[in-house]
């Protein structure tokens, strides 16, 4: 809302942490609403950015692994950066607890909703972040190698990689057992609601024939 807005233009600690992006007005509509842009000054809502919000993918040379709570205290402690330091949820194999010192870079190559194809140049071993949330239906392979799905910062996601250059594809892909033991069991449901629908009709007619 546009009065939140301005409440943090007058807050010395917020004013240059955000920008806005969008100024828009909703209106009611015959069905549901609409959504109009419009200047922000005069806007009723406003789209704000966050300028101190980490990129969505990026590279870490450092990286330790901590169990969530005491990765939740580090996470709010004032002087931890998450874009110096990645904490890794306990159970990842393959890779060392910690690590100092690499540096690489990340650009995106190709994305949609369920597929981002990413290249990595990586000075020393570090972990790719990603700020998606983790989940175990994300997959990952580098240079099409499967490699493990990181828990990185309690709940985003990352993979690790040793120096050099790398194609990196994180694939998100639901397990389809359960929708189809789902649609099983709505088959099923379908199927006895049908048997007892003509089993009535039977049996109804059966009584009039007897009457």
């Amino acid at each position: 809302p546009a009065p939140m807005w301005a409440q943090i233009r007058n807050d010395p600690a917020l004013q240059s942490r955000f920008e806005p992006v969008l100024g828009f007005n909703v209106s009611a509509q015959q069905e549901g609403f609409g959504v109009a842009e419009a200047p922000v000054a005069t806007a009723a809502h406003v789209l704000l950015r966050f300028r101190d919000g980490l990129p969505t993918y990026g590279f870490c040379g450092a990286w330790e692994t901590m169990a969530d709570d005491a990765a939740l205290e580090r996470l709010a402690a004032p002087g931890f950066d998450p874009a110096a330091k990645v904490l890794v949820a306990p159970g990842a194999e393959g890779i060392p607890a910690r690590g100092e010192g690499g540096a690489g870079t990340v650009t995106v190559t190709a994305a949609d909703p369920v597929r981002i194809t990413l290249k990595a140049s990586v000075s020393r071993a570090g972990v790719l972040r990603a700020v998606l949330k983790h989940s175990p239906e994300w997959q990952a392979t580098v240079d099409g190698r499967s490699a493990p799905v990181l828990r990185c910062n309690y709940l985003a996601l990352g993979v690790y990689l040793a120096p050099g250059a790398h194609e990196v594809v994180l694939r998100y892909a639901p397990d389809t057992r359960l929708l189809g033991l789902q649609f099983a069991g709505m088959a099923i449901c379908l199927g006895a609601a049908v048997w007892l629908a003509v089993a009535g009709v039977v049996k109804g007619r059966k009584v009039r024939e007897r009457g």
